[in-house]
């Protein structure tokens, strides 16, 4: 009773885990590019034959081998809107378990031992798991090696199924061949082992082949992916420069993922040689074809996991069988209960926080430096979601110059066709190579080729552009978010205000400094709880990107500002503004150019600083008295000796009741202006309302002797 319970929580734990890991918001912009082309089928009644997205690539021939995905992700998306894309990625993770664990059974491995294999299986596959065509390749070649496996083992004839499941296959994704790979497979290895070929398993082989010609695009559609076969080639040009297509070994920094990976793959090598007298040859064939696949492109590593981890589990049962002799046995149950502890231990540390919380919180995906965010719907600060939304109100429905990954979400929510998007086997290398050569400062060349109205990219990704549209005068600034930016042509967006970085950065609320406290932090270690709750924060990648953004068009002022709001939020431990604020105070080495640099750099500081301490006044004669706090910091932060800007800021903190904040402010100001008789007036009332009425009365004083009108009444008022 007792283990049964064990098992059943150890199992809900794990699928509580799994349902997690697979809600998470929609981040990915080619889902954009599949919305559309559903709505285009759907409306038309037919599948693309030629691009129907881009301006640049209008006439290319495009066979369309996700057409019935895009056509049901678009159903979905019309009756459930972005949510139901989100609760059916849920429902791919859980199908996927589920037959996942099946497979296990098969192997009659113990539950557990099942359970926890299913956990390091969704770890692996969990970058993938994305509302892409390739979830359903996960979810058919599953069930095509549980169907092969069964027929193996123990004889059950579902044979029939495989050319239903390859009749959908080919009309969802074009990796349907690994489908048809598997089957040649185990068909090659029970000849082996039977000595003869296996008729039946050739017939339903053989139907399950002809059916693929059962798509749209008849023999195209079924060779279709051996077109694909060019970006494992390391000499080609996507193979070289998108992280996904990269090889294991060519990518500079391993994620936690692909390490895991790596000593699952070793692991799996070692126990197969150690128990090459029980394995058999379908087992090497595949093992062999999904290292080959994950190795070559960091993308398929899933297929490994789907390919291997059951017979990872039922070698080391034969490990057991083969190397302990009758003499000294190793009892299975003696087994069951090592992996009964160890299965319950890594439950309880995926409960605690390590799992479940940090990928509710964030931390998990942002440790492995990806943009997945737990939730449902779509990510807006991920996807140009609002960046669309902006041409859309102003109807700038111009031709457009985009960067690649965006390409997708844009051409799904503009009305104009886009520069290009994610479909590489639509867009030729030639484009891609002209993409790439505008990042050497030849950006200018292809707007002069392509003439167009509007530029929208990620900055983070496409940053040489940005330097170059800043040196360009016929362009402007016209949108800046967390991620993306749109320039514009100035005599097209005549009537769209240009983006002013002081008034852009006047609209957020700032953070007061506090270089104490992130010293204190640095000095720590931090707690267990710390480490739990640190998880993605939009609003910090906001000001962090941005200040990037100013950066890469050298503007100084701007970046810096926004870095140290980072700094503040991040308590100092933000790696990257670090970096970035210690470049900037370096500056250049050449010192009579540094004092240059300087001098101009701290008038231009003061003018700003000026500019905020008047919207400051402005705002408190409004009575928005946060807006205004949050002015006279942007002040500061420009210029630490701005007394006047304290003395503001400490008036309103002491309306406010904050009297030991604002007493710090006046402390500040009179430091660096000791005859500054508003500051004495302001502490003096500080000073009082914290009960140091000999204080108070001192300051008041000296307000009255430096000719300030008021301090007579407060101490004719207060200190009869």
């Amino acid at each position: 009773m007792q283990n049964k319970f064990i098992r059943w929580t150890a199992f809900i734990s794990v699928i509580l885990f799994v349902i997690i890991l697979s809600t998470r918001q929609l981040s990915d912009p080619d889902i954009g590019f599949h919305l559309k082309y559903g709505q285009w089928i759907v409306e038309n009644a037919q599948v693309p034959t030629v691009d129907q997205s881009t301006y640049t690539v209008s006439e290319n021939r495009y066979i369309d081998p996700h057409w019935a995905f895009q056509v049901f992700i678009y159903a979905c998306y019309r009756v459930l809107g972005y949510e139901g894309l989100s609760l059916l990625l849920i429902v791919c993770g859980l199908f996927l378990a589920i037959i996942t664990l099946i497979r296990y059974r098969n192997f009659n491995l113990p539950e557990l031992f099942s359970i926890v294999l299913l956990l390091f299986f969704f770890l692996i596959i969990e970058s993938r798991l994305i509302l892409r065509p390739e979830i359903f390749s996960f979810l058919f070649l599953s069930l095509i090696l549980l169907i092969l496996e069964q027929y193996y083992h123990r004889g059950k004839k579902r044979l029939f199924f495989l050319p239903l499941i390859m009749l959908v296959w080919v009309q969802v994704h074009s990796l349907f061949i690994l489908g048809l790979a598997g089957i040649c497979i185990f068909f090659i290895s029970l000849w082996w082992k039977n000595k003869k070929p296996d008729w039946s398993l050739f017939l339903w082989m053989f139907i399950a082949f002809a059916v693929c010609f059962l798509n749209p695009y008849h023999i195209n559609g079924v060779f279709f992916p051996f077109s694909l076969l060019s970006r494992f080639n390391s000499s080609n040009i996507y193979h070289q420069h998108i992280a996904e297509f990269k090889s294991f070994f060519a990518i500079d920094k391993h994620t936690a993922v692909e390490m895991l990976f790596l000593v699952f793959l070793a692991s799996t090598f070692i126990l197969y040689m150690l128990t090459y007298r029980k394995r058999r040859l379908h087992e090497w064939l595949l093992l062999l074809l999904s290292t080959y696949l994950s190795l070559v492109v960091v993308r398929n590593i899933p297929f490994f996991a789907i390919m291997n981890f059951p017979v990872l589990g039922d070698s080391l049962r034969d490990l057991e069988s083969i190397y302990f002799s009758k003499k000294q046995p190793v009892k299975w149950m003696s087994y069951r209960s090592g992996t009964l502890v160890f299965s319950v231990g890594l439950i309880v540390i995926f409960m605690s926080g390590s799992g479940i919380f940090r990928v509710l919180n964030g931390s998990f995906y942002e440790s492995d430096h990806t943009n997945n965010k737990a939730g449902i719907g779509i990510n807006k600060f991920q996807l140009p979601e609002n960046a669309s939304e902006f041409l859309i109100k102003n109807k700038l429905n111009g031709k457009l110059l985009n960067s690649l990954g965006i390409g997708g979400w844009l051409s799904w929510k503009l009305s104009q066709p886009v520069f290009i998007d994610g479909r590489l086997e639509v867009m030729n290398e030639s484009l891609y190579l002209e993409l790439m050569d505008s990042w050497n400062n030849k950006l200018g060349k292809l707007i002069n080729k392509y003439q167009p109205r509007l530029i929208v990219y990620n900055y983070l990704k496409y940053y040489p552009w940005t330097h170059q549209l800043y040196q360009m005068p016929d362009w402007k600034l016209i949108y800046l978010d967390g991620l993306f930016v749109v320039w514009a042509e100035k005599e097209y967006a005549r009537d769209i205000p240009e983006l002013i970085p002081s008034t852009f950065l006047g609209a957020f609320r700032f953070q007061q400094i506090n270089p104490e406290r992130i010293a204190s932090r640095n000095s720590a270690r931090r707690a267990f709880p710390d480490w739990l709750s640190d998880g993605r924060d939009d609003s910090t990648d906001f000001f962090r990107n941005i200040g990037m953004f100013f950066l890469q068009g050298g503007d100084i002022l701007s970046a810096g500002i926004c870095l140290d709001e980072v700094m503040t939020r991040t308590d100092g431990k933000d790696i990257i503004a670090t970096q970035a604020l210690s470049e900037i105070k370096q500056g250049r080495k050449d010192k009579k150019q540094v004092e240059k640099a300087e001098e101009k750099g701290t008038q231009l500081n003061r003018n700003a600083a000026m500019q905020y301490f008047n919207r400051g006044n402005d705002l408190y004669r409004q009575k928005d008295l946060q807006g205004a706090i949050d002015s006279y910091t942007l002040a500061i932060n420009l210029d630490p000796f701005y007394s006047k800007a304290l003395n503001n800021r400490g008036n309103i903190y002491a309306l406010l009741g904050n009297y030991k904040i604002a007493k710090r402010d006046f402390d500040s100001a009179l430091t660096i202006d000791p005859a500054f008789a508003d500051a004495y007036l302001g502490r003096g009332t500080c000073k009082y309302s914290l009960g140091d009425r000999k204080g108070a009365l001192r300051d008041w004083l000296m307000a009255e002797k430096l000719g300030n009108l008021n301090a007579r009444r407060m101490i004719n008022l207060y200190t009869k």
